[in-house]
């Protein structure tokens, strides 16, 4: 595995995509630090974070989106497989490649409070939460864009349904604030989360039939439970939104708070994209 992981860091640092990244995101942190922190007095860095996730938002997908549909494109996909590269070490080796050039640029938001506290009384535990957060964020959205990459066929398919989905993410936030958390709403999203669900068990099994009888299977159970079991949807439209919201556990830690809980979450969605993506590449080779 470790071969693998520097010979796709080797392949990210010879090409001008990480360097355009790192400046970017380094540039941005600067900018949003030397506004808030410095211009405008406040103390918090971890305030400044909230702001440079959405530079963040956009950086990631142009990092990723050609993963692994540049690889599919050029044909590299198939030397891999022919040379016996297991998926399991590929998916978890690119991950580790793509999350070291992100953390060239996290060192420097890391170094940020300890510089501040030279001057001023700095919170660095709260900093430090807050950063944390950020990293656990980032790798979260890093797993979703090369999951997006692994089941697109050309860089520039990639790309868009990169920017899509992290769109995606950011709206769900949104709609948290102003749509209420009923049973029709939850009733409406999760008919929308079948109607995904088949279209992802129609790419990894190639069966129209199987992706059919899944879709009504699970469609017929919902509205027999929309009937005749209605509290079955109480919570269900916030605590799904919720996990779409990416960014949405983020907010406690840029209060300086240490939440395991969405340590936990941010873990376990970014294992649940790693997983997916495995899935795909698996996918690809059988077909």
């Amino acid at each position: 595995m470790m071969g693998i992981y520097t010979y796709e860091l080797k392949t990210l640092l010879t090409g001008l995509k990480a360097y355009i990244f790192t400046a970017f995101m380094i540039l941005s942190g600067g900018i949003f630090v030397a506004y808030w922190n410095l211009y405008n007095g406040v103390p918090s860095t971890e305030y400044s974070l909230a702001f440079i996730t959405v530079p963040l938002m956009a950086a990631i997908p142009f990092l990723t989106f050609s993963s692994y549909s540049g690889e599919r494109a050029a044909g590299a996909d198939i030397m891999l497989s022919s040379i016996g590269v297991k998926t399991n070490a590929l998916t978890v080796s690119k991950f580790l490649a793509y999350m070291t050039v992100f953390t060239f640029s996290f060192v420097f938001l890391l170094i940020v409070p300890f510089i501040f506290a030279i001057f001023a009384d700095i919170n660095i535990a709260g900093a430090l939460s807050g950063l944390l957060g950020y990293y656990l964020y980032g790798a979260a959205l890093m797993a979703l864009c090369l999951f997006v990459s692994s089941v697109t066929t050309r860089p520039l398919y990639s790309a868009i349904a990169s920017y899509s989905a992290v769109l995606i993410t950011y709206l769900c936030e949104i709609v948290l604030l102003y749509i209420a958390d009923g049973i029709l709403a939850s009733f409406f999203l999760l008919s929308v989360l079948i109607l995904l669900s088949a279209l992802v068990v129609y790419y990894l099994t190639r069966s129209e039939t199987v992706c059919i009888i899944f879709a009504v299977t699970l469609e017929i159970i919902v509205i027999i439970l929309r009937f005749t079991a209605p509290d079955f949807f109480a919570g269900i439209f916030g605590s799904v939104m919720g996990i779409f919201a990416l960014r949405d556990p983020l907010s406690g830690f840029l209060y300086g708070l240490l939440d395991l809980t969405c340590v936990v979450k941010y873990a376990v969605i970014t294992a649940v994209f790693l997983l997916l993506t495995r899935l795909s590449l698996l996918s690809r080779r059988s077909s």
